[in-house]
């Protein structure tokens, strides 16, 4: 039990750009489950691709085969293409 789980059912951890930090070991081994968030790009597409696999290369490859995907902004652009971001 962590501290934060006191007080609620989800505790949320934004790992940045240090995914596989130390600081993230912990987080990562008391994980039920992840969502990782991206831009609803191809480019954004690919960088949650690329957290999966680093995900997998660092003893995480069950936590990453269930992770939750999420392409998210708040306005519609000309450079989103779904049928490139879905392949």
């Amino acid at each position: 039990m962590t501290p934060a789980s006191r007080f609620a059912n989800i505790v949320v951890t934004d790992s940045g750009t240090g995914l596989v930090h130390s600081a993230m070991k912990g987080p990562l081994a008391r994980a039920d489950s992840l969502v990782v968030v991206g831009a609803p790009t191809v480019d954004g597409a690919g960088r949650a691709a690329t957290t999966l696999d680093r995900l997998a290369s660092h003893g995480h490859a069950e936590q990453a085969v269930r992770a939750l995907v999420v392409l998210s902004c708040d306005r519609w652009s000309p450079e989103i293409d779904r049928g490139r971001i879905r392949a």
